[in-house]
């Protein structure tokens, strides 16, 4: 994590009225208002609360910014409006956060995935809620039987899951994998 750059998250979030900073001076080779260097974690970000408003981000670098930005935005005093400044790589994800909120209770108005709107609220506790099984890193499971001539079961995960890498199970039976769904019993 140290080594991953998270200067697009840092100024999206001060946009909104954060105040960042480097955990130890020097820690990080930029300050974090704004020179050309990279930002890298660990920060500290100084909140009594976030103020809200408008903050851009880019959508080609992680949707995981994104994606945090998107559920904290109902915790702000006020109205939050996110705009994606480039063309969003991985809309599943973005997709699925946007439908764990509304699972939770928050609606989000958006334009395409290009701009979001998110009024103040609070998520609405659940008494269960299924948390399926990570695509991504099933996805090493499911190809260890196209390596090995073998066979995997994974459970807890759907193919008609929002996750994005679910779709490697197609790529998987177009190589010639048999590729079967067992529905759950009971």
């Amino acid at each position: 994590m140290r080594e991953r750059p998270i200067g697009d998250l840092v100024s999206a979030l001060e946009s909104l009225g954060a105040q960042v900073g480097p955990v130890q001076p020097h820690s990080n080779p930029e300050s974090v208002n704004g020179t050309s260097q990279p930002i890298y974690p660990p920060i500290h970000i100084y909140a009594s609360g976030l103020p809200g408003g408008r903050a851009e981000i880019a959508g080609n670098i992680s949707s995981q910014f994104l994606s945090g930005l998107l559920m904290v935005a109902p915790y702000a005093h006020n109205p939050v409006e996110l705009v994606v400044t480039t063309e969003l790589n991985s809309k599943p994800y973005i997709d699925l956060t946007l439908a764990v909120m509304a699972d939770f209770g928050v609606e989000v108005t958006r334009q395409g995935y290009e701009q979001f709107e998110i009024n103040p609220a609070h998520y609405q506790p659940r008494p269960t809620y299924a948390i399926e099984s990570d695509a991504s890193a099933a996805s090493y499971f499911f190809a260890a039987p196209a390596i090995l001539a073998g066979t995997v079961r994974v459970e807890n995960i759907s193919r008609d899951s929002r996750q994005g890498d679910i779709a490697f199970l197609k790529i998987l039976a177009q190589m010639g994998c048999r590729v079967t769904r067992r529905q759950r019993l009971c």
